[in-house]
């Protein structure tokens, strides 16, 4: 009976340790939530707008705290510079805020900070730094006085990071203060270890604190400052070491999205980009245009409007990529949706660094369009490692994509969705929760679309913006900036059916047919037409970014070079075929681009942009054929023709009469006449109603000069100059 009884109590003990390890796991991930977090990189000098931004951010934080029940982390990243100490004490005034208690500010030091910079650092809760920087002379760079300098000793006193003292911050002030780590028993038997200068440290004796050991780790005389990785090591000042911000972010337990930064608030330039309707090529090449006329314009924020349902998906990928990949603090894009971004134009969104949604907006139905559904995954992974958002809600916006989960880390409690192979492939151990709910509910296709405020409840987006006015306050546009929305006219269209290779067959056709005619019969309007075709081929190219300078200067450098061989040097030689080469060469140099090419890449880019010139040239030469027939015919232009001996509107045949010079034919040798045209040395002259095509027997002859016929043979008249 007892042994009954005992093991019925092992059984019972046995069938408890399953739930009381789920509690203690329980507990774990209680105690190790997932903090909310973001990034601000401080400007140096530290400026007003500086300020303006962390107070913001601060108070978006502090309010997401309060309603999420979990902790924030601001981390300001504070590069190297020096600045005024006003804007110092303003910034820790604001962080001290009571209204932002609920929010830890962290230090993150990339690089050696003195001065203002490290004085910002010192007010934050921890000190987080690259092994290799150092934290080096407060004074650097500050005009102190005795109640500024009693200002930053009283940091340590508020207690706010436990690696700073009151004697660390005097050693960073003074050269002759040396820091002594000092291991201390107090009256009540205690024993701690405490960062101290020598005069505080005679302090405590006459205190009658027991001295256990003295070390010292900053000599008097020496320059003010420390390296990072040993003063972790030693236990004071830097709390943590990481390489990078996503190192930073992993110690912190933040998400993937707190990397993206918010915009600066402040006085620069401010652009609104409308992206409206299907986006289509001409969309692509007139917002590329854009963004690349922002940045040489030196604008800080371009707000990015898209208002669409969708578009084509390879032109959408290409406008996704160009703005996931332009660097934020060279351009810091806001992508604004205030009714709808679906299909296609959702990946466009995406490539922005934040994103605002009015409450009822949609964005995300991302359509496969005949690729494979792997391949847009694919690149929307891209796009989110790029942006730092969470790859598998953006795969869940594509037709076809895996289920997406809310997986819990085993490690330290994070949270994020991710598929099912993504959770796989993480090098820690990831717990699967609930399915994404939009993927669940029966009305919703398998694109999964949010709406604004889902987007920003799962990290994807900024706060909901009801409108214009509310987008401005939250990415701090200065009112004053007057935002007239940059929108798509007909002008891109037609810049954009320029730049096509269709456009470009036509305008170089028709450059060189009016060329030919101009050559033929000089009028000034042909010649105009072919300046106005090539004007037009270059500035489609110039805007296109696929031509510069030097394209233009090659193709003029040629058609010099055929002027000069057809008009100055007899035959055709060196320079004839240069200018060939300079022409074809500018053409397909202002039809493509050709950096970061390989050589095979590059050979293959050049052949593509030579066939429209091939083309133009095969039509060109048919056309020479038919204007030779019927051009002397045109009732306009056979005036001013160059028509052979012997041309007869109904054929193109020569009379037996006019060649020899025994007929009684108009042209005969000794006929004397009258140039119309200078002959260099060929040109025209005036036989009754007939303008006929002559060469000069020696050097040129201008025009209205008389000239005698010496020779004819078939349709070749010579002429010579005569003085009667």
């Amino acid at each position: 009976m007892f042994m009954k009884q005992c093991l019925a109590i092992v059984l019972f003990l046995c069938s408890c340790l399953p739930s009381m390890a789920d509690e203690q796991n329980g507990t774990a991930a209680a105690d190790h939530p997932v903090a909310i977090g973001r990034f601000v990189t401080l400007p140096s000098p530290l400026s007003d707008a500086g300020i303006s931004t962390v107070a913001k951010v601060a108070a978006g934080l502090h309010q997401q705290a309060l309603q999420s029940g979990r902790s924030a982390v601001l981390v300001l990243q504070i590069p190297p510079g020096a600045g005024r100490f006003g804007a110092v004490r303003d910034l820790i005034a604001v962080m001290h805020a009571p209204q932002y208690a609920q929010v830890r500010f962290v230090a993150w030091l990339p690089q050696s900070v003195s001065g203002s910079q490290l004085a910002v650092a010192l007010a934050c809760h921890e000190i987080v730094a690259s092994g290799q920087s150092e934290l080096g002379d407060l004074r650097q760079g500050l005009s102190l006085d005795p109640g500024d300098e009693q200002f930053l000793v009283s940091l340590a006193d508020r207690g706010r990071n436990a690696g700073l003292s009151a004697g660390v911050i005097r050693s960073l002030l003074d050269p002759a203060a040396a820091l002594q780590r000092a291991v201390l028993r107090d009256a009540a038997g205690r024993q701690r270890t405490q960062f101290v200068t020598e005069d505080e440290l005679r302090g405590l004796q006459a205190q009658q604190h027991e001295i256990l050991s003295v070390q010292e780790i900053r000599a008097a005389g020496t320059a003010p400052g420390f390296n990072a990785e040993r003063a972790q090591s030693a236990g004071f000042l830097v709390t943590r070491l990481a390489a990078d911000r996503a190192e930073v972010a992993r110690q912190l337990r933040l998400a993937p999205e707190s990397l993206r930064e918010p915009t600066v608030a402040g006085g620069g330039l401010v652009r609104i980009l409308e992206l409206k309707g299907m986006l289509g090529r001409a969309t692509r090449d007139f917002a590329t245009r854009e963004i690349r006329r922002a940045k040489a314009d030196r604008v800080e924020t371009l707000v990015v409007q898209v208002d669409s349902t969708g578009g084509d998906l390879a032109v959408c990928q290409e406008l996704a990529m160009l703005l996931a990949e332009t660097d934020s603090e060279q351009l810091h894009t806001v992508a604004w949706i205030p009714r709808t971004a679906t299909g296609a134009a959702a990946m466009v969104v995406a490539g922005c660094a934040e994103i605002v949604l009015s409450p009822a907006a949609e964005w995300g139905g991302i359509p496969n369009a005949g690729q494979p559904p792997a391949a847009v995954m694919q690149f929307m992974t891209s796009t989110a490692r790029l942006r730092n958002r969470s790859e598998g809600l953006l795969q869940a916006m594509v037709s076809g994509a895996e289920a997406v989960f809310e997986c819990t880390s085993a490690a330290d409690g994070r949270r994020a969705w991710m598929t099912e192979a993504e959770r796989r492939s993480q090098p820690q151990d990831w717990q699967p929760g609930q399915q994404l709910p939009e993927q669940t509910t029966p009305q919703q296709s398998d694109a999964v679309v949010f709406t604004g405020q889902r987007a920003f409840e799962l990290g994807l987006a900024l706060e909901p913006c009801a409108d214009l006015d509310s987008l401005r306050q939250k990415v701090g546009i200065p009112a004053e900036q007057v935002l007239t929305p940059i929108k798509l006219t007909w002008v891109d269209r037609f810049v954009t059916l320029l730049n096509s290779k269709g456009g470009a067959f036509v305008l170089i056709t028709l450059g060189l047919i009016f060329l030919y005619i101009e050559l033929h019969a000089p009028s000034a309007i042909f010649g105009i037409g072919t300046v106005l075709c090539f004007s037009l081929f270059f500035w489609s190219r110039f805007l296109g970014g696929t031509a510069g300078v030097l394209e233009l200067i090659l193709f003029l450098l040629g058609f010099g070079l055929l002027a000069l061989e057809l008009l100055v040097i007899p035959g055709f030689g060196v320079c004839g075929l240069s200018g060939i080469v300079l022409v074809v060469a500018s053409l397909i140099m202002a039809s493509q681009t050709f950096a970061g090419l390989t050589a095979g890449q590059t050979l293959d880019r050049a052949a593509r942009g030579f066939m429209p010139i091939a083309g133009a040239l095969v039509t060109v030469i048919a056309a020479g054929f038919v204007l030779s027939r019927f051009l002397p015919a045109l009732p306009w232009l056979n005036r001013m023709i160059l028509t052979p001996p012997g041309y007869i509107p109904e054929g193109p045949r020569l009379r037996p009469d006019l060649l020899s010079a025994e007929t009684g034919g108009p042209v005969r040798i000794g006929a004397r006449c009258q140039t119309v045209s200078p002959l260099r040395p060929a040109g025209k002259v005036q036989v009754g109603d007939l303008l006929l095509d002559v060469v000069s027997e020696g050097g040129w002859v201008d025009a209205g000069q008389a000239v005698q016929v010496v020779q004819v043979e078939g349709n070749r008249v010579v002429v010579r100059a005569t003085s009667v």
